[in-house]
């Protein structure tokens, strides 16, 4: 789904205060309008991330053929709407 798209990929390695990330590519803001959101702590960081993609996971599983797949991206500096009809 992420190639039609039109995802950018990250390609550059990094391991940032112990967690490895990939740089470089588009950083996903929301999905059919379901915003991950950012934790005010670090102990807040696995819940957040974890509601956010069970909501988006959800989501994606409940579309039909057809249903568009929007996805808000910040791409090079500014935010870049994508979108999609599933197709399997």
């Amino acid at each position: 789904m992420g190639s039609s798209l039109g995802l950018n990929p990250g390609t550059l390695r990094a391991t940032i205060q112990g967690t490895d990330v990939l740089l470089g590519g588009d950083v996903i803001l929301s999905v059919n309008e379901i915003q991950i959101t950012a934790a005010s702590t670090a102990d807040q960081v696995a819940d957040v991330a974890s509601d956010s993609y069970e909501r988006i996971y959800n989501c994606i599983g409940a579309l039909k053929l057809g249903d568009n797949l929007v996805v808000r991206v910040f791409r090079e500096g500014r935010v870049v709407t994508l979108s999609a009809p599933v197709e399997r």
